[in-house]
């Protein structure tokens, strides 16, 4: 056996134990698939906290580089410098704590008295219904009969509002139970939310060098090419996500502040209180500004429906104000997801993971549109240099080929006067 073929052997046998291996390891995981599960999901749930630390830090981070860049710049001091970050960090950290507060003592409430409002309003908004049809299509032939019904329909409004808050308290018994579940109980979630919380910290003092000392790892275990392609795939993650944040921020502030004011200057009832659900709901893209008008019009028809109505027009308005005007001049096209792909993202989102994945799903489709577009408009350049070389061959090609006509033309001429010359020498 020559050498050649010893080592193609070895080859041979080494295929074999890896395609062995592979089918080892596949029955091992289908024997022990819950078992595998289990170990998963304590693997999991050690590493929560430091996911959430990570989400933590990275919404901490804008703030913080914010107050870096106008209250705290770099200074030619080296105190400075030194206690920037420190009170970069303490300052954002209040302002978390204020927003958290301003969440806690005002939306929470709201959307509490919003609730409260509608399941109040339902039966007064049911009435005036019922005696506006039966107003509008007295004398009517066609609707006596569906006059009939409606004139005998009686509905138990405190059986409905019984089991509305049964719905909800086993709706939301379920969420709790599921999440402290997974949490374990309530001192659980206290120290997830406080190693999160630490970790967070960390990050934030330590991320150049953090940075610095990840892109060593990666330049000496990875190509230099897949380092770069990485990287660059995490930029432009970054820039969508921070971009998508402080757009969908400014988006649910202004359209907030504009929806208040109006139904102020219109004397509009619960002006602050559909402000603020017009806000949240806001942050959920394409639905959230549906969901918000249709609370707030719900709310007003039970007092007025002229009301409703023009809260509707309002709402209209105000939307084709902050969508065209204030948030292009101030954030401009912040994550360059076509309209059409926004609503695809927006539906696989909730499909799949509810109203958080609505929300995540834009910024994530986003980054893949944004990858795969400069992709593409690469293999377009690409392509159309090689169209341009080839072109440019060819004219080359055309411009040799006409001068060799040209030199040979003259060639032959030169020729054809040498042989005249030598016919009148021998003449």
């Amino acid at each position: 056996m020559n050498k050649s073929e010893r080592k193609l052997r070895i080859k041979d046998q080494k295929g074999f134990i890896t395609k062995v291996a592979i089918v080892f390891v596949a029955a091992l995981c289908l024997l022990y698939f819950n078992n595998i599960l289990m170990f998963l999901g304590k693997v999991l749930g050690i590493v929560f906290p430091f996911f959430i630390g990570i989400a933590i830090a990275y919404i901490w981070n804008l703030i913080l580089k914010f107050l870096e860049k106008y209250l705290f710049p770099n200074s030619q001091k080296e105190i400075a410098n030194k206690i920037r970050r420190p009170l970069s960090m303490t300052l954002s950290f209040l302002v978390i704590i204020g927003i958290v507060v301003g969440v806690m003592y005002v939306v929470i409430p709201q959307i509490y008295e919003s609730t409260r409002i509608i399941v109040e309003a339902v039966p007064m908004f049911a009435e005036n219904t019922k005696a506006w049809f039966l107003r509008s299509t007295e004398g009517a032939e066609w609707a006596n009969s569906l006059r009939n019904n409606i004139e005998n329909l009686t509905i138990d409004w405190n059986q409905v509002g019984s089991e509305v808050v049964n719905f909800l308290k086993n709706g939301l018994g379920g969420f709790l139970g599921s999440t402290l579940g997974f949490l374990g109980n309530i001192a659980g979630f206290f120290i997830t939310f406080f190693t999160a919380i630490i970790f967070a910290i960390y990050l934030l003092i330590g991320k150049e060098k953090l940075a610095a000392q990840t892109r060593k790892i990666t330049n000496v275990y990875w190509s230099k090419n897949f380092s770069n392609k990485f990287y660059h795939v995490m930029d432009v993650l970054d820039d969508t996500f921070s971009s998508y944040i402080k757009g969908q921020c400014l988006s649910a502030l202004s359209l907030s502040a504009l929806i208040t004011i109006s139904m102020l200057i219109f004397r509009i009832p619960y002006a602050f209180t559909i402000g603020v659900v017009t806000m949240i709901t806001a942050f959920i893209p394409i639905v959230g500004a549906f969901l918000g008008g249709a609370v707030g019009f719900f709310m007003i028809a039970a007092v007025n429906f002229e009301q409703a109505i023009i809260f509707l027009i309002i709402i209209v308005v105000c939307q084709q104000i902050e969508g065209n005007i204030i948030y292009p001049q101030i954030v401009g096209d912040s994550i360059g997801l076509p309209g059409i792909w926004t609503f695809v993202a927006v539906v696989f989102g909730g499909s799949l993971f509810g109203t958080m994945g609505m929300i995540l799903a834009v910024p994530i489709f986003a980054t893949f549109y944004k990858l795969f577009k400069e992709r593409t408009d690469r293999l377009l350049a690409i392509q159309a240099k090689k169209e341009e070389l080839k072109e440019f061959k060819k004219e080359k090609k055309k411009a040799i080929n006409r001068e060799e006509a040209r030199s040979s033309k003259k060639q032959l001429k030169q020729e054809k006067i040498i042989k005249q010359k030598l016919q009148k020498k021998k003449l």
